[in-house]
């Protein structure tokens, strides 16, 4: 954060905490989207510490039920929300259930919509959004290469879009 003291919002890639190929171990590794988690009492603590928003995506547990999910934290350590991938991608459906809304939040530095990845390929994803009033538009992924590249040239929207995705070297904005 010393090089880049003016960060507002620090966006990690899809299932970040857990890793993406976990397979039947996403049972074992998912948390509840409750301050009490292990990850969101420490990204809450980075959050208030360095006074970042952050969204970060990890396996979310409610019951017996999985989701490929985002918790987004903002610059007071405070969850604001969760947002559930809609559109599992070919194997997430083996271990995920599939969210069913697109939410916008309000936060210090405008409405924020997340997407995860797969999501993005939908044009509803981004509409809907954008219907709630959406100042950016947040996708993490965990696109690999060769398609990173090709992937983050088509979904370009009308919409100011941060992609991040496993590779630290690739922003698109």
């Amino acid at each position: 954060m010393e090089s880049h003291p003016d960060t507002q919002l620090i966006v990690f890639p899809e299932l970040a905490v857990t890793g993406y190929q976990c397979g039947e171990n996403f049972k074992d590794l998912a948390e509840t989207a409750t301050i009490d988690s292990t990850s969101i009492k420490k990204m809450s603590a980075l959050a208030k510490e360095f006074h970042v928003h952050i969204v970060y995506g990890m396996a979310e547990k409610e019951e017996d039920i999985l989701y490929n999910s985002q918790f987004f934290i903002d610059d007071t350590g405070v969850l604001l929300g969760t947002y559930r991938k809609v559109h599992l991608f070919d194997s997430e459906k083996n271990y995920f259930t599939p969210g069913d809304q697109f939410k916008v939040f309000n936060t210090k530095i405008g409405r924020i919509g997340l997407f995860i990845c797969y999501d993005a390929f939908f044009p509803e994803a981004a509409r809907s959004l954008a219907i709630q009033g959406v100042d950016l538009l947040v996708n993490s992924t965990n696109w690999e290469k060769p398609y990173d590249y090709d992937i983050a040239k088509q979904m370009k929207h009308d919409y100011y879009t941060m992609l991040t995705e496993r590779r630290p070297d690739v922003y698109i904005a």
